[in-house]
């Protein structure tokens, strides 16, 4: 079964896929980076449970990045990109970030970040990058 797909660099992407990830249950890595989008995250993203890699970065969601809460069940999430994606502010309102105990490597950069987003750094990770914000 297919363990990593990547949408990366389609420009004809508008919108993200909703719920039809969540479905490809071995699927580890996913990636939509480089794609345009121009919507927000929408907040009914379904991801399969053990995902390990996400690679959203170099698409426009707008000023404000909310994690989905269809999300919560990510607890194999080690890797998270959403650098290059326009954001202003990074809002992890039910303390999505806290709760994944493998995120190892978060990947904000060259964004429009204006101050360090709240509890990054109680986190266990080896990478943090926030280079090219207005910080």
């Amino acid at each position: 079964q297919l363990n990593e797909i990547s949408l990366s660099r389609n420009d004809e992407i508008k919108t993200l896929p909703q719920t039809s990830l969540v479905h490809l249950s071995k699927l580890v890595q996913v990636e939509i980076s480089g794609s345009r989008v121009r919507h927000r995250m929408p907040l009914e993203m379904q991801l399969p449970a053990g995902l390990q890699t996400l690679d959203l970065s170099g698409n426009d969601f707008g000023d404000t990045a909310i994690i989905p809460n269809s999300w919560d069940n990510l607890s194999e999430l080690n890797y998270l990109d959403l650098s290059n994606c326009s954001l202003s502010d990074f809002f992890d309102a039910h303390g999505f970030l806290g709760k994944r105990k493998k995120l190892e490597v978060l990947r904000l950069s060259a964004n429009n970040l204006t101050r360090v987003p709240e509890n990054l750094f109680r986190l266990r990770l080896r990478t943090l990058d926030l280079g090219y914000n207005q910080i």
